[in-house]
Protein backbone atom coordinates (compact mmCIF):
# COMPACT_ATOMS: atom_id res chain seq x y z
CA UNK A 1 0.00 0.00 0.00
CA UNK A 2 0.92 3.32 -0.86
CA UNK A 3 2.50 5.16 2.31
CA UNK A 4 3.81 8.61 1.11
CA UNK A 5 3.07 10.69 -2.12
CA UNK A 6 5.58 12.94 -2.98
CA UNK A 7 4.14 16.09 -5.37
CA UNK A 8 5.73 18.15 -8.28
CA UNK A 9 4.32 21.35 -7.60
CA UNK A 10 5.60 23.35 -11.05
CA UNK A 11 3.21 21.77 -13.87
CA UNK A 12 1.77 19.36 -11.80
CA UNK A 13 -0.35 21.12 -8.73
CA UNK A 14 0.59 24.23 -10.21
CA UNK A 15 -0.07 25.97 -13.81
CA UNK A 16 2.08 28.11 -14.23
CA UNK A 17 3.41 26.71 -17.95
CA UNK A 18 1.60 29.58 -19.94
CA UNK A 19 3.22 32.10 -17.70
CA UNK A 20 6.93 30.61 -17.66
CA UNK A 21 6.81 30.81 -21.32
CA UNK A 22 5.90 34.32 -21.19
CA UNK A 23 8.83 34.96 -18.96
CA UNK A 24 11.07 33.25 -20.94
CA UNK A 25 10.17 35.44 -24.27
CA UNK A 26 10.56 38.53 -22.68
CA UNK A 27 13.55 37.76 -21.49
CA UNK A 28 14.54 36.12 -24.98
CA UNK A 29 12.85 39.44 -27.02
CA UNK A 30 14.81 41.68 -25.04
CA UNK A 31 18.36 40.30 -26.05
CA UNK A 32 17.26 40.32 -29.77
CA UNK A 33 16.90 36.48 -29.40
CA UNK A 34 14.08 34.16 -31.46
CA UNK A 35 11.12 33.80 -28.96
CA UNK A 36 9.59 30.45 -28.36
CA UNK A 37 6.41 30.29 -30.79
CA UNK A 38 4.48 27.78 -29.12
CA UNK A 39 3.75 25.39 -25.95
CA UNK A 40 4.99 22.52 -28.34
CA UNK A 41 8.53 24.51 -28.59
CA UNK A 42 8.74 24.93 -24.53
CA UNK A 43 7.64 21.07 -24.04
CA UNK A 44 10.90 20.03 -26.79
CA UNK A 45 13.22 22.53 -25.11
CA UNK A 46 12.29 22.47 -21.02
CA UNK A 47 14.95 20.68 -19.70
CA UNK A 48 16.83 20.09 -16.17
CA UNK A 49 19.04 21.42 -14.75
CA UNK A 50 17.68 24.81 -15.95
CA UNK A 51 20.97 26.17 -16.76
CA UNK A 52 20.84 23.56 -20.15
CA UNK A 53 17.22 24.83 -21.06
CA UNK A 54 18.42 28.89 -20.84
CA UNK A 55 21.34 27.33 -23.04
CA UNK A 56 18.80 25.47 -25.18
CA UNK A 57 16.61 28.53 -26.09
CA UNK A 58 19.90 30.65 -26.73
CA UNK A 59 20.87 32.72 -24.14
CA UNK A 60 24.67 33.47 -24.06
CA UNK A 61 26.43 32.60 -21.07
CA UNK A 62 29.76 34.57 -21.84
CA UNK A 63 27.65 37.75 -22.20
CA UNK A 64 25.97 37.53 -19.22
CA UNK A 65 26.20 34.80 -16.73
CA UNK A 66 23.01 32.03 -15.73
CA UNK A 67 22.90 33.52 -12.08
CA UNK A 68 22.32 36.78 -13.66
CA UNK A 69 19.68 35.59 -16.09
CA UNK A 70 18.04 33.50 -13.27
CA UNK A 71 17.91 36.35 -10.85
CA UNK A 72 15.88 38.67 -13.67
CA UNK A 73 13.82 35.51 -14.58
CA UNK A 74 12.55 34.74 -10.89
CA UNK A 75 12.04 38.44 -10.27
CA UNK A 76 9.79 38.61 -13.55
CA UNK A 77 8.24 35.27 -12.55
CA UNK A 78 7.03 36.34 -9.09
CA UNK A 79 6.25 39.72 -10.00
CA UNK A 80 3.38 38.60 -12.42
CA UNK A 81 2.12 35.34 -11.56
CA UNK A 82 -0.80 36.50 -9.71
CA UNK A 83 -3.45 36.29 -11.45
CA UNK A 84 -1.33 34.25 -14.21
CA UNK A 85 -1.43 31.06 -12.54
CA UNK A 86 -3.32 28.59 -10.76
CA UNK A 87 -3.83 25.11 -9.44
CA UNK A 88 -4.17 22.55 -12.28
CA UNK A 89 -7.63 21.27 -12.71
CA UNK A 90 -8.65 18.29 -9.54
CA UNK A 91 -5.83 19.29 -7.82
CA UNK A 92 -7.52 20.03 -4.60
CA UNK A 93 -9.92 17.82 -5.34
CA UNK A 94 -7.22 14.82 -5.65
CA UNK A 95 -5.03 16.34 -2.65
CA UNK A 96 -8.27 16.45 -0.36
CA UNK A 97 -9.00 12.71 -0.87
CA UNK A 98 -5.72 11.32 -0.45
CA UNK A 99 -5.09 13.10 2.79
CA UNK A 100 -8.82 11.78 4.10
CA UNK A 101 -7.20 8.14 2.77
CA UNK A 102 -4.52 8.45 5.60
CA UNK A 103 -2.03 8.61 3.12
CA UNK A 104 1.21 11.25 3.66
CA UNK A 105 1.74 13.85 0.81
CA UNK A 106 4.92 16.45 0.62
CA UNK A 107 5.57 19.07 -2.00
CA UNK A 108 8.90 18.14 -3.97
CA UNK A 109 10.15 21.10 -6.09
CA UNK A 110 13.16 22.76 -7.57
CA UNK A 111 12.22 26.05 -6.74
CA UNK A 112 13.34 28.24 -3.74
CA UNK A 113 12.10 27.18 -0.39
CA UNK A 114 10.39 30.49 0.46
CA UNK A 115 9.11 31.53 -3.03
CA UNK A 116 7.68 28.55 -2.57
CA UNK A 117 5.48 28.44 0.39
CA UNK A 118 4.64 31.61 -0.40
CA UNK A 119 3.17 30.23 -3.72
CA UNK A 120 1.28 27.34 -1.41
CA UNK A 121 0.26 29.47 0.76
CA UNK A 122 -1.58 31.72 -1.52
CA UNK A 123 -4.70 28.26 -2.41
CA UNK A 124 -4.70 26.99 1.12
CA UNK A 125 -3.66 23.83 0.51
CA UNK A 126 -0.84 23.54 2.40
CA UNK A 127 -2.92 21.82 5.33
CA UNK A 128 -3.30 18.78 3.06
CA UNK A 129 0.84 18.32 3.22
CA UNK A 130 3.07 16.81 5.94
CA UNK A 131 6.57 19.08 4.26
CA UNK A 132 7.12 21.53 1.61
CA UNK A 133 10.55 20.79 0.10
CA UNK A 134 12.26 23.12 -1.69
CA UNK A 135 15.77 24.48 -2.53
CA UNK A 136 18.35 26.89 -0.69
CA UNK A 137 18.61 28.80 -3.81
CA UNK A 138 17.17 29.75 -7.35
CA UNK A 139 18.99 27.93 -9.81
CA UNK A 140 16.73 24.72 -9.54
CA UNK A 141 19.45 22.00 -10.44
CA UNK A 142 18.07 19.32 -9.11
CA UNK A 143 15.80 17.88 -6.13
CA UNK A 144 16.82 14.44 -5.87
CA UNK A 145 19.24 15.54 -2.47
CA UNK A 146 16.17 17.28 -0.91
CA UNK A 147 13.89 14.25 -1.61
CA UNK A 148 16.93 11.62 -0.28
CA UNK A 149 17.26 14.13 2.48
CA UNK A 150 13.37 13.51 3.80
CA UNK A 151 13.37 10.09 2.98
CA UNK A 152 16.69 9.33 4.64
CA UNK A 153 14.90 11.71 8.27
CA UNK A 154 12.05 10.13 7.58
CA UNK A 155 11.28 6.75 9.61
CA UNK A 156 7.84 6.20 9.33
CA UNK A 157 8.54 4.42 6.05
CA UNK A 158 8.04 0.63 6.66
CA UNK A 159 10.01 -2.24 5.92
CA UNK A 160 8.52 -5.07 4.63
CA UNK A 161 5.27 -3.99 5.73
CA UNK A 162 6.76 -3.79 9.56
CA UNK A 163 6.76 -0.39 11.26
CA UNK A 164 10.78 -0.05 10.89
CA UNK A 165 13.15 1.91 13.45
CA UNK A 166 16.41 1.39 11.34
CA UNK A 167 15.39 0.74 7.68
CA UNK A 168 17.49 3.58 6.32
CA UNK A 169 21.25 3.00 6.09
CA UNK A 170 24.17 5.02 4.11
CA UNK A 171 24.99 5.13 0.87
CA UNK A 172 27.65 5.94 -1.31
CA UNK A 173 28.11 7.12 -4.64
CA UNK A 174 30.41 4.97 -6.82
CA UNK A 175 33.44 5.70 -8.09
CA UNK A 176 33.75 7.46 -11.64
CA UNK A 177 34.96 4.10 -13.28
CA UNK A 178 31.80 2.49 -12.21
CA UNK A 179 29.32 4.92 -13.57
CA UNK A 180 30.20 8.30 -11.48
CA UNK A 181 26.74 9.11 -9.47
CA UNK A 182 25.37 6.38 -9.43
CA UNK A 183 24.22 5.35 -5.93
CA UNK A 184 24.79 2.32 -3.99
CA UNK A 185 22.13 -0.22 -3.86
CA UNK A 186 21.41 -3.48 -1.54
CA UNK A 187 18.76 -6.01 -2.56
CA UNK A 188 15.41 -6.49 -0.28
CA UNK A 189 15.39 -9.54 1.86
CA UNK A 190 18.97 -10.49 -0.02
CA UNK A 191 21.45 -9.06 2.67
CA UNK A 192 24.81 -9.66 0.12
CA UNK A 193 26.82 -7.51 2.60
CA UNK A 194 27.87 -11.10 3.76
CA UNK A 195 29.14 -11.73 1.14
CA UNK A 196 32.45 -10.97 -0.30
CA UNK A 197 32.67 -12.70 -3.56
CA UNK A 198 31.12 -9.44 -5.17
CA UNK A 199 33.31 -6.80 -5.73
CA UNK A 200 33.91 -3.08 -6.35
CA UNK A 201 36.29 -1.78 -8.48
CA UNK A 202 37.89 -5.60 -8.76
CA UNK A 203 38.67 -5.76 -4.66
CA UNK A 204 36.31 -7.41 -2.57
CA UNK A 205 33.79 -5.56 -1.19
CA UNK A 206 32.96 -5.98 2.81
CA UNK A 207 29.33 -4.22 2.22
CA UNK A 208 28.64 -5.19 -0.96
CA UNK A 209 27.45 -2.44 -3.06
CA UNK A 210 25.43 -2.98 -6.20
CA UNK A 211 25.39 -1.05 -9.60
CA UNK A 212 21.91 0.66 -9.91
CA UNK A 213 20.35 -0.46 -13.58
CA UNK A 214 16.92 0.85 -14.63
CA UNK A 215 14.70 -1.80 -15.22
CA UNK A 216 12.97 -1.36 -18.77
CA UNK A 217 9.31 -0.56 -19.16
CA UNK A 218 8.70 -4.39 -19.50
CA UNK A 219 9.94 -4.87 -16.19
CA UNK A 220 8.52 -1.93 -14.10
CA UNK A 221 9.85 0.84 -15.65
CA UNK A 222 11.10 3.52 -13.02
CA UNK A 223 12.05 0.72 -10.61
CA UNK A 224 15.77 -0.28 -10.27
CA UNK A 225 17.67 -3.72 -11.34
CA UNK A 226 20.59 -4.30 -9.54
CA UNK A 227 23.38 -5.08 -10.70
CA UNK A 228 27.20 -5.64 -8.72
CA UNK A 229 30.39 -4.82 -10.12
CA UNK A 230 31.27 -8.28 -12.25
CA UNK A 231 28.60 -9.81 -11.33
CA UNK A 232 25.09 -10.01 -13.39
CA UNK A 233 22.58 -10.53 -11.12
CA UNK A 234 19.72 -10.72 -13.83
CA UNK A 235 21.56 -13.66 -15.49
CA UNK A 236 21.83 -15.92 -12.13
CA UNK A 237 18.63 -17.46 -10.75
CA UNK A 238 20.01 -18.18 -7.90
CA UNK A 239 19.89 -15.02 -6.15
CA UNK A 240 16.25 -13.79 -4.61
CA UNK A 241 14.10 -11.12 -3.76
CA UNK A 242 12.85 -11.54 -0.10
CA UNK A 243 14.32 -14.79 -0.49
CA UNK A 244 12.26 -16.21 -3.20
CA UNK A 245 12.78 -16.75 -6.60
CA UNK A 246 12.70 -13.71 -8.93
CA UNK A 247 10.77 -14.84 -11.79
CA UNK A 248 12.15 -11.83 -14.22
CA UNK A 249 15.55 -12.65 -12.60
CA UNK A 250 16.13 -8.88 -11.88
CA UNK A 251 16.87 -8.31 -8.36
CA UNK A 252 14.78 -5.01 -7.54
CA UNK A 253 17.30 -2.64 -5.67
CA UNK A 254 16.64 -0.73 -2.48
CA UNK A 255 18.20 2.61 -1.91
CA UNK A 256 20.43 3.48 1.02
CA UNK A 257 20.07 7.02 2.80
CA UNK A 258 22.07 7.92 5.80
CA UNK A 259 20.81 7.32 8.99
CA UNK A 260 21.70 5.10 12.27
CA UNK A 261 25.18 5.13 10.85
CA UNK A 262 26.19 1.78 9.62
CA UNK A 263 23.30 -0.48 10.42
CA UNK A 264 22.76 -2.64 7.26
CA UNK A 265 18.89 -3.45 6.92
CA UNK A 266 17.47 -2.18 3.25
CA UNK A 267 14.65 0.04 3.14
CA UNK A 268 12.25 -1.07 1.35
CA UNK A 269 10.38 1.54 -0.83
CA UNK A 270 8.96 0.32 -3.48
CA UNK A 271 4.93 0.06 -3.66
CA UNK A 272 5.55 2.12 -0.61
CA UNK A 273 5.98 6.07 -2.45
CA UNK A 274 4.14 7.09 -4.80
CA UNK A 275 5.80 10.39 -7.24
CA UNK A 276 3.66 12.24 -9.13
CA UNK A 277 5.28 14.88 -11.55
CA UNK A 278 5.33 16.26 -15.39
CA UNK A 279 9.26 15.52 -16.02
CA UNK A 280 11.50 13.58 -16.92
CA UNK A 281 13.51 14.82 -14.02
CA UNK A 282 10.94 13.53 -11.79
CA UNK A 283 11.19 10.18 -13.07
CA UNK A 284 14.56 10.25 -12.40
CA UNK A 285 14.24 11.22 -8.80
CA UNK A 286 11.92 8.58 -8.29
CA UNK A 287 13.95 5.93 -10.18
CA UNK A 288 16.31 6.90 -7.78
CA UNK A 289 14.62 6.69 -4.78
CA UNK A 290 12.93 3.25 -6.39
CA UNK A 291 9.33 5.03 -5.98
CA UNK A 292 6.64 4.29 -8.17
CA UNK A 293 6.33 7.23 -10.13
CA UNK A 294 3.59 8.85 -12.46
CA UNK A 295 3.71 11.50 -14.86
CA UNK A 296 1.51 14.46 -15.71
CA UNK A 297 1.25 15.54 -19.35
CA UNK A 298 -0.32 18.84 -18.86
CA UNK A 299 2.70 20.67 -17.22
CA UNK A 300 6.17 21.33 -18.72
CA UNK A 301 7.24 18.36 -20.73
CA UNK A 302 4.76 16.78 -23.70
CA UNK A 303 3.05 13.46 -23.22
CA UNK A 304 5.62 12.37 -26.41
CA UNK A 305 8.69 13.08 -24.44
CA UNK A 306 7.10 11.56 -20.62
CA UNK A 307 6.21 8.38 -22.60
CA UNK A 308 9.72 7.18 -23.54
CA UNK A 309 10.16 6.93 -19.13
CA UNK A 310 8.13 3.68 -19.43
CA UNK A 311 5.95 4.94 -16.35
CA UNK A 312 2.41 5.72 -16.51
CA UNK A 313 1.19 9.09 -18.15
CA UNK A 314 -1.90 10.60 -16.70
CA UNK A 315 -3.70 13.19 -18.78
CA UNK A 316 -5.81 14.26 -15.74
CA UNK A 317 -4.41 14.27 -12.12
CA UNK A 318 -8.05 12.31 -11.02
CA UNK A 319 -5.97 9.69 -12.45
CA UNK A 320 -4.23 9.34 -9.32
CA UNK A 321 -6.96 8.62 -7.61
CA UNK A 322 -7.55 5.50 -10.17
CA UNK A 323 -3.95 4.72 -9.43
CA UNK A 324 -4.29 4.16 -5.37
CA UNK A 325 -7.80 2.97 -6.15
CA UNK A 326 -9.47 6.00 -3.94
CA UNK A 327 -11.34 7.47 -7.07
CA UNK A 328 -14.94 6.57 -5.61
Amino acid sequence: MTELIIWDWNGTLFNDVEWCICVINNMLISRGHKPLESIAEYHDAFCFPVIDYYKKVGFDFEKEPFEVLAEEYIAAYLAGKTGNCGLNNHAETVLAKIHSAGIKQVILSASETNNLRGQISEFGIAKYFDEILGLSDIYAESKLQAAVNYIAANRAISLDGEESGNALVAAKPLPAANGGGCKACRTTGEILAANKAFSLDGEDSGNALLVAKPLPAANGGGRRACRTTGEILSSNKSFSLDGEESENDLVTAEPLFAANGGGRKACRTAGKILLVGDTLHDYEVAATLNADCLLYSAGHQSRERLMTAGVPVLGCLLGVLDELGIRN
